[in-house]
Parts: C-alpha cells; sequence; structure tokens
C-alpha cells in the first residue's frame, strides 16, 4: 500500500511541474512577441517601455519614456560627423518623445502637470528644429529641394514649439532663434 501511494504522488508531482512550465510559456510568448514587435533600441528604451505599460501613473510614465528619448535623440548634437542612420535614429527619438509628451499633456491630473508636460514638449519642438537645421545644412548646396523641405519641416516644428504657452523664457528665445535661422536659411534660396 505504501508503494501505491508513492507512486500517485509522482504524477501530481510531474503535473505541477508540468502546469508551471505551461505557465511559463504563456507568460514568455507573448513578452517574447512583444519584445521584437516594440523593437527597442536600447535596454533603456525597454525599461520605459515596459514602465509605461505598467505603470498606474501614466503621466509620469509618459514623461519619463519622453525624456529618455529626448535625451537619446539629444546626443545627435554631440556627434562631429554623423551618419544618416544616426541621424534616422536622432530623428525617431525627438518624434517618439515629442509624441510621449503630447500624451502626457492629455494624462496630466493638474494644472502644474500640464505645463510641465508642455515645457518639455516645446524641449521636443526645438530639438526637432535644430535637428533640420543641421542636417539641412550638412547637405550641401547640391541638394537645395531636400533641404528646403527640411528647413521648412523645422521651421514647422519651432512655431509649433512657440505656439505652446507655459514654456520656460530660454526655450521660447532658443526657439526663436532657431526659427528665425531655418528663415534665413530658406529665404538663401530665393
Amino acid at each position: 500500500m505504501e508503494r501505491d501511494s508513492a507512486r500517485s504522488a509522482r504524477p501530481a508531482s510531474a503535473e505541477v511541474k508540468g502546469a508551471l512550465a505551461l505557465a511559463v510559456l504563456l507568460v514568455a510568448t507573448p513578452l517574447t512577441l512583444w519584445v521584437f514587435l516594440a523593437n527597442p533600441q536600447s535596454t533603456a528604451e525597454l525599461g520605459s517601455r515596459l514602465a509605461l505599460g505598467l505603470s498606474p501613473d501614466r503621466f509620469g510614465a509618459e514623461m519619463y519614456a519622453g525624456s529618455e528619448l529626448l535625451r537619446r535623440g539629444a546626443r545627435f548634437f554631440e556627434m562631429e560627423d554623423p551618419s544618416d542612420r544616426d541621424a534616422a535614429l536622432a530623428q525617431r527619438a525627438l518624434l517618439s518623445a515629442r509624441g510621449n509628451f503630447a500624451r502626457a499633456v492629455e494624462r496630466a491630473g493638474s494644472a502644474e502637470e500640464g505645463a510641465r508636460a508642455r515645457r518639455a514638449w516645446g524641449s521636443a519642438d526645438l530639438e526637432l528644429a535644430r535637428w533640420a537645421l543641421k542636417r539641412g545644412k550638412a547637405g550641401g548646396l547640391g541638394l537645395r529641394g531636400r533641404d528646403e523641405d527640411l528647413f521648412r519641416w523645422g521651421l514647422a516644428y519651432a512655431r509649433e514649439g512657440l505656439s505652446l504657452s507655459d514654456l520656460d523664457p530660454e526655450t521660447r528665445a532658443d526657439l526663436e532663434a532657431v526659427a528665425e535661422e531655418l528663415e534665413k536659411e530658406l529665404t538663401f534660396w530665393r
């Protein structure tokens, strides 16, 4: 009789192990698909996307993710001779940061949070305008149409940034300066 109870105990532990393996598989499969589809460029981006998805404080998560992306995009300006790939990655990061800050404005729980998100949004617009100015000037004189498009694109972001309320005076002054420089570049071609 003791042998029968020992034999019946073994399959129960095997069933538990099998159920645990199935549970791990059920959790790991969607997580693996999500990581593949999200295509994070770094572990910091993966962490911010996980924080964004799991955080009950959606405003804070959007602000955190936007700040990380803004920092990554701003590294483009420290490069001496950035490649086209570097420029594309910086543009992608800056555009994503801008989107995070825009969503943070929508999710702000107070006027103070809304103002903080608009200031960050203005900073993202400033960096996008600077990005367009740098890329347009790097194009040389032979790419007039492409450069002009970049300058117009950057000017649109500078103007959108200037239209935001609650900007820091320094950011507003920088946006005005970049907008003026972009306008000069556009009139240079005429």
